[in-house]
């Protein structure tokens, strides 16, 4: 793989699918919270966990989307990084608050299994 639009530079040794699949579990864990957040929401008082989740979410795939171009120079890609991977930790705190509050849904196990999928595919690549 030439260039990887990620956080992780092992990626460049990985198999071409390997690396596909982690972007896109990647990709697809905000969506996948803010989806399971946007449930919560409907609910007569929703909590103040779900409301940050989703805003964080929107912003996170948002920062995704933009192009590594547009982050010209060491310290801007530097920056990105450091996003990237405070708004996962802060998406997966407020979404571990939301369901400590209000319970567990089933769109919740979708959440799980795709952490625990890039979890895995983090480690097959690093071994790859």
């Amino acid at each position: 793989m030439t260039e990887t639009d990620g956080f992780v530079t092992f990626l460049d040794d990985a198999p071409a699918l390997l690396a596909f699949l982690l972007n896109m579990s990647v990709l697809s864990l905000p969506v996948l919270i803010a989806v399971a957040e946007l449930i919560r929401l409907r609910e007569p008082k929703p909590p103040l966990a779900a409301w940050l989740c989703t805003g964080a979410a929107v912003v996170l795939f948002l920062i995704w989307l933009t192009p590594p171009s547009w982050w010209p120079g060491t310290e801007a890609q530097q920056l990105r990084i450091f996003l990237i991977l405070g708004l996962y930790a802060w998406i997966l705190y407020d979404w571990y608050t939301s369901v400590r509050d209000d319970g567990f849904h089933w769109i919740d196990l979708t959440v799980i299994g795709t952490v625990c999928l890039m979890l895995g595919l983090s480690v097959a690549a690093y071994f790859a």
